[in-house]
């Protein structure tokens, strides 16, 4: 785990979880400074979970992999994350669904931004389904239209967090201009 520099404007988070519903748990998670250096990457063996077939079609991670490893539990990770996250600027791609699987007490007195509603935002895209809303774009879509370049194999938590980096740098840098190609 790399220590936080006071100068560090926001943290970029990402899980991967066992399923999407509030039951499920989280498989693993990263957390990358506004330079995309590494401040965490781990997998996390879920207490209430042996197996996610669906999930595990998205995300890759097998349970044979979590259980046959020596990685910690969410319980053992908030003191960890208690220290990380408390009081800082957090983004997030979906942070409605990945602040589910985190302690509540990771995130007092944190500011959570979602870049998947402020890419929305950006896009203009009204949402049918959701009159007076924009349309949700999936982390993939929004990666590709600023032109950045995986590292990592997406539905990873650390290739997802520098993802969002490189749309959350597009968007604070170039909100109204066409796509420019987002190093990190």
């Amino acid at each position: 785990m790399a220590k936080i520099d006071k100068k560090t404007k926001y943290l970029v988070l990402d899980t991967e979880t066992t399923g999407v519903t509030p039951e499920d748990e989280a498989l693993s998670i990263a957390i990358v400074d506004q330079d995309g250096q590494v401040i965490l990457d781990t997998y996390i063996r879920p207490e209430r979970h042996t197996e996610w077939p669906k999930a595990m079609e998205t995300n890759g991670i097998t349970p044979e992999f979590i259980f046959q490893g020596t990685f910690p539990t969410m319980a053992d990770l908030t003191p960890v994350l208690e220290v990380l996250l408390q009081g800082q600027r957090v983004v997030m791609y979906g942070a409605d669904f990945d602040t589910r699987f985190l302690p509540i007490s990771s995130l007092e007195g944190s500011e959570v931004i979602c870049c998947m509603n402020r890419f929305s935002e950006y896009m203009g895209v009204p949402d049918p389904k959701r009159p007076g809303e924009w349309k949700r774009h999936k982390l993939i879509l929004a990666a590709e239209h600023v032109r950045y370049e995986w590292i990592g194999t997406p539905h990873g938590a650390l290739a997802d967090a520098l993802a969002t980096l490189a749309v959350w740098r597009f968007l604070e840098l170039n909100d109204t201009a066409d796509p420019e190609t987002v190093v990190i």
